[in-house]
């Protein structure tokens, strides 16, 4: 027998959290950091620029952002009255944000359904019995983009 036959199988290593998600967390921190020392305007900027380069949007699903930035802009004499918005709608549950969009697009607002839209089919658990709803989200979707196109060449 030769020694090679035992050796142990190669094993690889746990996959690293994706970058954009521990940058987010970094991010957060160091914003907390400055506003644990009194320094707002360092931390709105740090949010800021993360904001800024986050070209996947990872931010606008956690409501921890919102807040973070809202303590920054009421402790900088900012209205927050956009912020809580976005917080409440980070809130909201997904069949809710589904009969929204629907309501949005029926009414004729395309374009605010979309987010709506999006945020249900993200939300959506996925288990049994949810599907018809993740279809009607998905349907929703194509026709807000289909009638803002129409729009656009009209």
């Amino acid at each position: 027998m030769n020694r090679d036959d035992f050796k142990p199988p190669r094993m690889t290593p746990e996959p690293c959290p994706t970058t954009p998600y521990l940058e987010l967390a970094q991010a957060l921190d160091k914003a907390k950091e400055f506003l644990n020392q009194g320094n707002a305007g360092a931390a709105l900027n740090v949010l800021e620029y993360f904001a800024a380069g986050d070209m996947r949007g990872i931010h606008t699903a956690y409501p921890e952002y919102y807040e973070i930035l809202m303590v920054c802009q009421r402790s900088l004499g900012r209205d927050t009255r956009n912020t809580a918005n976005q917080i409440s709608e980070l809130r909201m549950d997904w069949i809710a944000a589904l009969s929204e969009g629907q309501r949005l697009l029926k009414a004729g607002k395309a374009k605010e359904s979309i987010a709506y839209f999006t945020r249900s089919l993200a939300a959506n658990p996925g288990e049994a019995g949810t599907a018809t709803d993740k279809e009607a989200a998905r349907q929703g979707l194509k026709s807000a983009e289909a009638a803002l196109k129409r729009r656009e060449n009209s």
